[in-house]
């Protein structure tokens, strides 16, 4: 009887505990519901009613307003974003071809130097223009008429004289290039492979082509390989007879023919292509010499010759 008690009033006190703990979480989520819809109903109907004390102007035309200023800031920042990246693109392209003209002329320096080279001779330059026009004086037209002048030679004579030092370079490895083909040609001839070919002439000859070939062949001694160096090669120097060159000892390195023929063809044509472009100098030799021979020749003979008879002429005369 007694355990039979215990039980039930246990039952019976959790039950009333359940009760009242879910009678008061009921109530304050009651509470709570209804504090959250009056609050809400009351924010509607102020919002409403200050609304509509609102002008129509500001409750219709200020929200287009807005949208339109929202979509013209995405647009201006669109092609914002768009110019920087043009403008990125464009000093990118610039950078690279000025490494590729330093590369072709000879020079193996960076970029930053070469830019800051160009800017010291442009600052250089523009002093002394501006020096020489105060000490010669005169008129101020003329003062800033050379300084004018001299500041302009200080912005483009670094890139003209960059431009002719590529030119030079590559018309003396054109120059050379016969004579170290046919070296090569020699060496292969004997036995030797082409990387001890190349060693050999490097080490008989000098000159801007075999400064280039002396790169070339540091780079396969680090190892890289040899077609990779030798189009790496003939991209720097853009000369057409050594690409023709390159492309011809890739190609047999790919197919396996040996370089010895191919050396020895290269080399012949190389040398017709000389001897034609001499006889084409040949040839364009008289209209050149044209027109001194009429403006300093002529002259002198006619002078020399009809001199004394126009002297005999006028002294029997007179």
């Amino acid at each position: 009887m007694r355990l039979n008690f215990m039980v039930l009033s246990i039952a019976a006190f959790a039950f009333v505990l359940t009760v009242l703990l879910f009678s008061k979480a009921g109530k304050a989520d009651d509470a709570k519901r209804r504090m959250i819809k009056s609050i809400t109903k009351d924010d509607v109907v102020k919002i409403e009613h200050e609304e509509l004390e609102q002008s129509f102007s500001k409750r219709f035309l200020a929200p287009i307003l807005n949208k339109l200023k929202e979509f013209s800031a995405n647009q201006s920042k669109k092609k914002k974003e768009k110019n920087e990246k043009v403008v990125d693109e464009k000093k990118l392209a610039k950078v690279k071809e000025t490494e590729r003209l330093l590369r072709m002329s000879g020079m193996h320096t960076s970029y930053q130097n070469y830019n800051f080279a160009r800017l010291a001779f442009s600052i250089i330059f523009s002093i002394l223009a501006i020096g020489f026009a105060i000490i010669l004086g005169g008129d101020i037209m003329m003062t800033v008429l050379i300084i004018f002048v001299g500041i302009v030679l200080a912005m483009f004579l670094p890139k003209f004289i960059l431009k002719t030092k590529v030119s030079s370079h590559q018309q003396a490895i054109k120059s050379q290039l016969p004579d170290v083909l046919d070296l090569l040609s020699v060496c292969t001839s004997a036995g030797l492979s082409f990387d001890s070919a190349l060693s050999k002439v490097i080490e008989k000859m000098e000159g801007p082509f075999i400064d280039e070939l002396s790169t070339v062949f540091n780079q396969m001694q680090m190892g890289v390989p040899r077609n990779e160096a030798m189009n790496a090669l003939s991209e720097c120097t853009d000369i057409q007879e050594l690409k023709t060159f390159v492309s011809a000892i890739v190609q047999a390195n790919t197919l396996g023919i040996p370089i010895t023929n191919v050396m020895s063809v290269q080399a012949k044509q190389l040398r017709d292509a000389r001897r034609e472009t001499a006889r084409e100098k040949g040839n364009k030799a008289a209209t050149k010499m044209a027109l001194p021979i009429m403006l300093f020749i002529f002259p002198a003979l006619f002078i020399v010759i009809l001199g004394p008879v126009v002297m005999n002429v006028s002294g029997s005369l007179g």
